[in-house]
């Protein structure tokens, strides 16, 4: 997947959420592509809740946490893509 794949999936994850109620919404897959997700969601708007990184802008961590001033959440764990496919099967 190409990083504007991932730049428009993190696109997604955060237009699908609605305004009226809290919604969470969980993304998980490949670390590959946890430089490229973090960076999307921090510069539209959503910040790091809450991280296994050392500081809330380390981009490096395997789960994070994001928020919007909605109180929408976008979890995600990067625990490798068969594990991600794997997690929404279930």
């Amino acid at each position: 997947m190409k990083l504007k794949h991932t730049i428009a999936a993190a696109a997604l994850a955060a237009a699908a959420i609605g305004s009226a109620n809290a919604t969470t919404v969980n993304i998980g897959g490949s670390s590959a592509f946890r430089y490229a997700v973090f960076d999307a969601l921090t510069g539209n708007g959503w910040g790091v809740k809450a991280t296994t990184a050392s500081s809330l802008t380390d981009n490096s961590a395997s789960q994070v946490l994001f928020t919007n001033a909605g109180g929408d959440f976008i979890s995600v764990n990067w625990n490798g893509s068969e594990a991600g496919v794997q997690s929404a099967l279930s």
